[in-house]
């Protein structure tokens, strides 16, 4: 009798395994049109890596003056010099951005708005997954919350004024984490670091993504008519790195994130496939306000729809920030 139940069970572990493989490799589909983006700027933040480099790939394909934006020198520099080489498209360049500094993000923003004399599509990728504190706030608040919300208000008359002559799309990167937490000003100020436990870590993470949903869906609202789209993309379990870092310094270690990866996760050329097409397809515009993943819209959870939280967070960014919309 136990052997049966230790077959059964090892069957089961073998079928959802194999059911996750089958997952992984049926979802690696890729955007087939091949819109001209030519005389069009992208602003792709987080671009030297993962999502946002291999969107900038795609994109820089297309013809597009793309710009990525990125904490390291180095590793920008290292980052065009790849995106130009696979995309045959010398008109890519880099800004330095580091979203966990709000003095970092006006500085980009002013020289953005003062060098570049357009922003046609900003795929808003840059995330942070770890450890730290800024501000008196978790480093996954500052940078996944507090610091886009800024930039965007630092851009938006930018992309206003442009939107009255030609067309904006904005593509916000999220997460279906968001469904692993509930939004609360108490939740916010909580400030996980080295000691804490990985379930610490991913509930703020998640709670971060559910943030960025209520800012996606507000903003949506303030822009309606304004000729400037919207798009919300869960990427799926993409191998990006994130939290790769804080991984390797947890019991589990960094062998069962690899296993994870390589039985759920897939190349980041198939994860941006989705914002690719959120990006650049033609007749999108009354497709805006919608939550996007594996070309689909999909159904977001009630808790990520409520109002009343999400003008609580706005009105606590307006706080921190000091930026009023």
């Amino acid at each position: 009798m136990v052997s049966f139940v230790f077959i059964y069970a090892g069957a089961v572990v073998v079928g959802l395994f194999t059911y996750a493989w089958w997952a992984n490799k049926y979802n690696r589909r890729t955007y087939q049109s091949k819109e001209s983006l030519k005389n069009k700027t992208v602003l792709i933040t987080g671009g030297n890596s993962g999502i946002g480099k291999s969107t900038a790939i795609e994109l820089a394909k297309r013809e597009a003056r793309v710009i990525i934006s990125c904490r390291s020198k180095a590793k920008a520099e290292a980052a065009v010099f790849d995106i130009r080489n696979e995309s045959g498209n010398n008109d890519v360049h880099y800004k330095i951005l580091d979203l966990m500094d709000f003095d970092s993000v006006k500085s980009f923003a002013n020289n953005f708005c003062q060098e570049e004399p357009h922003l046609d599509i900003l795929v808003h990728n840059a995330a942070l997954f770890g450890v730290g504190e800024k501000y008196g706030y978790s480093a996954m608040i500052v940078t996944n919350v507090f610091g886009p919300f800024l930039l965007l208000h630092c851009l938006m008359r930018k992309m206003l004024q442009q939107a009255e002559t030609r067309p904006v799309r904005i593509v916000i990167v999220g997460s279906d984490a968001y469904v692993f937490n509930e939004f609360s000003l108490e939740k916010l100020k909580k400030i996980p670091d080295k000691k804490s436990s990985s379930k610490e870590v991913f509930k703020m993470y998640a709670l971060s993504k559910l943030c960025s949903l209520f800012h996606y869906f507000a903003l949506t609202d303030k822009l309606q008519g304004k000729n400037i789209s919207m798009f919300c993309v869960h990427p799926g379990a993409v191998d990006t790195g994130l939290g790769g870092g804080y991984s390797n310094n947890t019991a589990y270690g960094p062998w069962l994130r690899s296993l994870f990866m390589a039985l759920f996760a897939m190349p980041s050329f198939f994860g941006c496939q989705t914002v690719v097409e959120c990006a650049v397809a033609k007749d999108m515009e009354h497709r805006s306000g919608k939550y996007w993943s594996y070309f689909t819209e999909q159904e977001v959870k009630a808790h990520a729809l409520d109002k009343d939280l999400a003008d609580l967070l706005w009105n606590r960014c307006e706080e921190v920030t000091g930026c009023k919309w």
